[in-house]
């Protein structure tokens, strides 16, 4: 049984995909990037916070990590596209990146888990969070031009009889909020669900330990990639490789000005006071 698992999250279109690769490439770390079973679950886990708390959930969440952990050819061929990618470029052909022996931390990158942040530590008590977060602008920004998540955004959820309340991943309180909700823009709705994500993310730094809990600026993993990923993996208690980091670079940031609309940024702006706390804005 895995004891010490590391998870990565943040909000949508943060950079943890490129963190994700990070980890993998390190020599001791074997990462998942959305593997399908444990990705779908984590995003259902999302929309049902009212199962957390069963023990059934529980002993599902563990079987189903130490399941996919414990990678074979076969399974490696039912990994994400994204995963698949970064293989090849490491190999130059599609071949499993698991290889036991060497292998010291087990990780996850399924970035919806920032709100199943609580469970995931009832059932991996020793587990460690890195937690990765991007200017607002620059996460609308990407997440419009994303066909899923607009799709997610615009399409009217539908409310019935057994509807919970709140929805963490959009961020609704409750259901009167709901209704006030579906009348918004996609970048309000988009930097209100950044917002929300921003919120928990500070809740949980609060409430764990500087040795289980690490922000990570995705503008200083661009900028400073050595200095950032050496803060990294100094948090996780392994060794520093300078090849974590050879796929970063720096011109992927501030498109937002190139992008957005006046009232798209001026909805941003005014839904996402977090921005100020994090140093983006004066």
């Amino acid at each position: 049984m895995i004891q010490n698992p590391i998870f990565i999250v943040g909000c949508s279109r943060s950079g943890t995909c490129m963190l994700g690769e990070v980890l993998k490439k390190h020599p001791h770390i074997h990462c998942l990037i959305e593997y399908p079973t444990t990705f779908k679950y984590s995003q259902y886990l999302c929309f049902h916070s009212e199962i957390h708390n069963d023990l059934l959930t529980r002993k599902h969440v563990k079987y189903l990590y130490n399941n996919a952990w414990k990678k074979t050819w076969r399974k490696c061929q039912k990994c994400s596209s994204g995963c698949q990618k970064i293989q090849y470029r490491r190999h130059g052909i599609f071949s499993p990146c698991y290889i036991p022996v060497n292998i010291k931390r087990y990780a996850d990158k399924s970035h919806s888990n920032l709100i199943n942040v609580n469970l995931l530590r009832e059932v991996f008590p020793q587990s460690q969070f890195l937690h990765i977060y991007r200017d607002a602008r620059d996460v609308v920004t990407s997440m419009l031009h994303y066909d899923r998540l607009t799709r997610r955004f615009s399409t009217k959820i539908k409310v019935g009889k057994d509807s919970s309340w709140p929805q963490p991943w959009y961020g609704i309180e409750s259901k009167k909020h709901f209704f006030e909700w579906q009348e918004w823009s996609l970048a309000k709705k988009m930097a209100h669900a950044w917002e929300s994500r921003i919120q928990q993310a500070k809740k949980h730094q609060k409430n764990f330990s500087k040795s289980s809990w690490l922000d990570i600026c995705y503008e200083n993993l661009l900028e400073q990639p050595a200095t950032t990923t050496q803060k990294i993996f100094e948090f996780l208690e392994l060794d520093y490789f300078p090849q974590t980091h050879s796929h970063i670079y720096k011109e992927n940031s501030a498109k937002w000005q190139s992008f957005l609309q006046p009232q798209q940024l001026s909805d941003i702006l005014e839904n996402s006071p977090s921005l100020h706390d994090l140093g983006y804005l004066p």
